[in-house]
């Protein structure tokens, strides 16, 4: 449903022809979506208010997590965009996934999302637009983790992907998790690899984050 609502407003040219943002702006479109449609993604899994904009400076070894914000409540401000972080908590110490040249990411922004049993996903939007297959994983270990995607999200598959690791199942005593979040979980990355396949099918600019964002 979110796939088809996405390509549907963005037409059937994609990013991976005609670039037009920067990776804060597939993210903030991205974090603004599960904003404004957070009971989907509740019901799809999602613990509660849990996602945020996943950033890096020149140290991939420091995710940053943040959250945009009004003028008053600012910490900082990336890409024109007031964002607030909330103190130690937002400073993960975290190893940023790879890109395709091999090479931690720096300088860059995605999401993370929360599964209600604890388990953070990470999702690309820039990289899975650009790419045309979904660029997300987990974490795990303290480093972010590719996973293999599914190939009907994908209007490409290298051969490179069947090499990737399947997505973190759920695990029995997880925090948070109870049986009726664990049934309800088990959609959750689908929802938001939903997000991203549109992507990889519609051009979506920064004006369209006042509709609809990830």
């Amino acid at each position: 449903m979110m796939a088809q609502r996405f390509k549907n407003m963005s037409g059937n040219m994609t990013r991976t022809a005609t670039f037009y943002g920067v990776c804060f702006d597939y993210a903030e479109m991205a974090y603004w979506d599960i904003k404004n449609y957070q009971s989907l993604y509740n019901k799809a899994g999602m613990y509660e208010r849990q996602f945020w904009i996943a950033g890096v400076h020149a140290d991939s070894s420091t995710i940053i997590l943040s959250k945009p914000t009004s003028r008053e409540n600012v910490t900082e401000i990336q890409n024109g965009v007031y964002v607030r972080t909330y103190g130690s908590s937002s400073y993960r110490d975290v190893k940023t996934h790879k890109q395709t040249n091999g090479k931690r990411a720096t300088h860059h922004a995605w999401l993370w999302v929360e599964r209600a049993d604890g388990v953070w996903f990470w999702i690309d939007p820039t990289w899975t637009d650009n790419l045309g297959y979904v660029v997300y994983g987990y974490v795990s270990d303290g480093e972010e983790i590719q996973c293999r995607p599914d190939e009907k999200y994908c209007v490409k598959y290298p051969e490179s992907l069947k090499s990737c690791r399947i997505r973190q199942k759920w695990e029995s005593g997880k925090r948070r998790a109870t049986r009726r979040r664990q049934a309800a979980a088990l959609r959750t990355v689908t929802a938001v690899i939903g997000l991203c396949r549109a992507l990889t099918f519609g051009r979506i600019i920064r004006g369209a984050a006042t509709l609809t964002e990830l």
